[in-house]
């Protein structure tokens, strides 16, 4: 594989990675990346087996980069994987959480489906007011018809509280996966849209 980012070096920046299998997360900073491999030095001592997928966002200047790798091996603190596919990049100017009023987003967890308001979009996150409380760490689906076409993702819950005033409502923040295509190029035009709105209110 060519090398893989093109606008910038993400070489010293923090990355997060989480194994397909189970979707647990692991955080560390990239040592080195060259011809498609990626060396990372993982916080804590978790071993991986060869081969094993991996979704990753790597934080640069301003941007972030997400894509699909392999565990390749481990060389005491370093970790090598294999790229799988390209990076898809959002550059900083979208780099922002962008406020929304008239969205709304079909919730799915399990067997529970329900609809709620959107509060605001991340480059790579979704916040949501619901009627019922959801518990941290569990998986969702998201599902939203916008103006540029139905975006569908997947993520993990990473926070829902009680929103002040608001009797039965709470915030639920979803920290989203990897959008595949074509979502990844709606999500980004969703974002600059409301970007666009907020710039001008």
């Amino acid at each position: 594989m060519k090398e893989i980012f093109l606008s910038q070096s993400y070489e010293g920046t923090r990355i997060r990675l989480q194994r397909v299998s189970d979707s647990r997360f692991f955080n560390g900073w990239i040592f080195e990346i060259e011809n498609g491999t990626l060396i990372v030095r993982l916080n804590g001592l978790d071993e991986f087996e060869p081969k094993q997928e991996f979704f990753i966002q790597a934080y640069g200047d301003g941007q972030t980069a997400m894509f699909r790798a392999t565990f390749e091996f481990r060389n005491g603190p370093r970790s090598s994987f294999q790229l799988l596919t390209t990076p898809q990049t959002i550059d900083s100017s979208e780099a922002v959480r962008v406020k929304v009023a008239d969205l709304i987003c079909t919730l799915k967890i399990g067997w529970f489906e329900t609809v709620c308001d959107v509060i605001d979009l991340s480059p790579t996150g979704i916040g949501l007011r619901t009627m019922a409380t959801v518990e941290k760490a569990e998986i969702a689906s998201v599902t939203l018809s916008t103006r540029f076409g139905e975006i569908y993702g997947k993520g993990e819950v990473c926070y829902s509280k009680t929103i002040d005033g608001l009797t039965g409502s709470y915030r639920v923040g979803i920290e989203l996966y990897p959008l595949a295509q074509p979502n990844q190029t709606r999500w980004s035009q969703l974002l600059k849209y409301y970007l666009a709105e907020s710039e001008a209110a």
